[in-house]
């Protein structure tokens, strides 16, 4: 088992051959710079050149998404959602006590009747205006 992580990991052994690298480079180049060399890991370069191109991509695609939903955030009309707000986000969890329970329970009737009212009303108003320009 360790092996295999350590192979997984240094790009040897089974990972030499596997279709990961895309190929295999064996050994490592050597570059000189004054007095020391150097020593460059082509599977190891390979490996991180990928690892780099996946996060790369992984961020661009992710800041495009969440930019995206920001802007479609933005452009939803609050007021259509009131309902679906009123049923979900409501209730709070915390209370615990009779009494409390009770309150809020009468507190969500109530503004769902205020909410009910004035859409009413100003559906009413849109019928209203909407029959007195026909007549006229």
């Amino acid at each position: 088992m360790v092996s295999v992580v350590a192979d997984l990991l240094q790009g040897t052994g089974f990972m030499e051959y596997s279709p990961f690298y895309y190929g295999y480079y064996s050994g490592t180049f050597q570059f000189e710079f004054g007095t020391g060399g150097a020593t460059f890991d082509f599977p190891l370069a390979y490996f991180l050149v990928m690892l780099a191109v996946f996060l790369v991509n992984l961020v661009a695609v992710v800041y495009s998404s969440a930019k995206s939903f920001g802007a479609h955030l933005k452009t939803v009309d609050k007021s259509r959602a009131v309902f679906s707000n009123m049923v979900f986000g409501f209730w709070d969890y915390r209370v615990s006590t009779a009494d409390g329970v009770k309150t809020q329970h009468e507190e969500a009737a109530t503004s769902y009747k205020v909410i009910l009212e004035s859409k009413e009303r100003k559906r009413m108003r849109w019928v209203s205006s909407r029959t007195n320009k026909c007549t006229i």
